[in-house]
């Protein structure tokens, strides 16, 4: 990119990318050494802003605008930052059919202006696929921070988001393992069984969200509730089995306490998993025929 900026002996070369929430942001920025640095005026710019430019770019691959004065009177509405802009470049980045952003070349050496165009032309189709590479390693990577069945984090999940934990306050760890699964899937098949897990899921999630409910394997769960103390944890965990019994499952929980940073999740873990098992003892205890689901609710 640096090269072709300097080839195109233009001020600046600029790649944008569409958002989801109807704006493009400036991702890389190459600017000579004698001009401004932009990337910070180009970020969260709404699209509706960039109207003339993207019907241009509906049926042409290169747009360019020899005379960007001329072009800026004619669309008033249309921005660009605050800088001496003579003309403009810009190559559509398409993946699949579909949009995803734009490059703009600023002030091109005039006497290369045309030529220009070429080189910018397939530059954007190479950036168009490195886009479409990033793009699909970036989902691959956070599929893999997930559990597929539910969406909740798993265990590579909750390694990443440990790693990433600036906070060092309170935080309440809420140990889970359903109650009855065995007899589920022994009884009715694995498809209820991963129903069940998967219900149990959902519930944990409307306490939380499907950033801090973990599925540890099988029908093991562990909830993070940052901030939380020790009676916020118990009254917690007494909402979560009323809502289960409700819907006809049960669901032994422990937890602990830990404040500041986190040295050493096993040994958290262990705590809360110690507190769910004496929980899931007393279940037992006092059940002895287990069954997680209201029938009448499911036959």
């Amino acid at each position: 990119m640096d090269e072709i900026g300097k080839n195109l002996q233009a001020e600046h070369l600029l790649v944008f990318e569409e958002r989801a929430d109807g704006t493009v942001c400036c991702t890389y920025e190459w600017y000579a050494a004698d001009s401004p640095a932009l990337k910070n005026e180009l970020q969260s710019v709404l699209m509706s802003r960039l109207v003339p430019l993207y019907r241009m770019l509906e049926t042409n691959k290169v747009v360019m605008i020899a005379d960007y004065p001329s072009f800026s009177q004619e669309h008033p509405d249309f921005w660009l930052p605050g800088y001496e802009i003579r003309n403009v470049i810009s190559g559509h980045l398409v993946n699949a059919g579909g949009s995803v952003g734009f490059t703009l070349v600023l002030n091109a050496y005039e006497e290369n202006f045309h030529q220009a165009g070429y080189i910018l032309s397939t530059l954007t189709d190479f950036l168009s696929v490195m886009i479409q590479n990033r793009n699909n390693i970036s989902e691959a990577l956070a599929r893999s921070l997930r559990d597929p069945m539910m969406g909740v984090l798993n265990r590579a999940g909750l390694a990443k988001y440990l790693s990433t934990r600036k906070r060092q306050e309170t935080a309440a760890f809420i140990s889970g393992d359903i109650n009855g699964l065995k007899e589920e899937n022994d009884r009715h098949g694995h498809l209820s069984g991963d129903h069940l897990i998967c219900s149990i899921s959902d519930i944990l999630v409307s306490f939380a969200d499907k950033d801090h409910v973990i599925r540890m394997g099988g029908d093991e769960f562990l909830m993070i509730k940052e901030g939380m103390d020790d009676a916020g944890a118990r009254d917690l965990i007494q909402r979560i089995k009323n809502t289960s019994q409700t819907e006809g499952y049960s669901i032994a929980l422990g937890y602990t306490i830990h404040s500041g940073s986190i040295g050493n999740m096993d040994d958290i873990v262990r705590k809360a998993d110690r507190a769910m098992y004496e929980d899931k003892g007393h279940y037992y205890h006092r059940r002895r025929s287990d069954s997680p689901f209201d029938r009448r609710k499911h036959e």
